[in-house]
């Protein structure tokens, strides 16, 4: 229960992509089984990044990915902040590689992306059709504005 509590907080985190280094803050929606960056720096506000816990093929603790090279300053983080996150289909991976605060954080995401990624699995049809259906529906609604 204490890791359940623990993501009900956003987490302050950096996302990197590319070069770039983006100020975002972590959190799971637990309706939809989805773990969201939202933007936090620069006084802009919005979805940075979704990935669907079911799509996540492989969590990795430390800077193993190309995103941590180039010109954003990755050296600032240990090893022991950083994640990376390997989703999709399992021939097209994408990563999402994030540095957190502190090893702590690190540590908590690790847990926690390990404990709600089994609770689906564990979880019956008709609640699996209404996750499906609540995601569907949120879609179509953002899809309309």
């Amino acid at each position: 229960m204490d890791i359940v509590q623990g993501f009900l907080d956003r987490t302050e985190a950096w996302r990197f992509l590319a070069g770039k280094k983006i100020a975002v803050e972590l959190s799971i929606r637990r309706e939809t089984f989805e773990i969201v960056c939202f933007r936090s720096g620069d006084g802009v506000r919005g979805l940075e990044a979704g990935v669907s816990l079911h799509d996540i093929r492989e969590l990795r603790r430390g800077k193993r990915s190309k995103d941590f090279q180039g010109g954003a300053d990755g050296s600032t983080f240990a090893d022991s902040q950083c994640l990376v996150l390997l989703h999709g289909d399992e021939f097209q991976l994408q990563t999402l590689s994030l540095a957190l605060a502190s090893e702590a954080d690190a540590v908590k995401w690790v847990d926690g992306v390990g404990f709600f990624r089994s609770s689906p699995l564990a979880a019956s049809y008709p609640f699996r059709l209404s996750v499906w259906i609540f995601r569907t529906f949120e879609w179509i609604r953002e899809a309309g504005e």
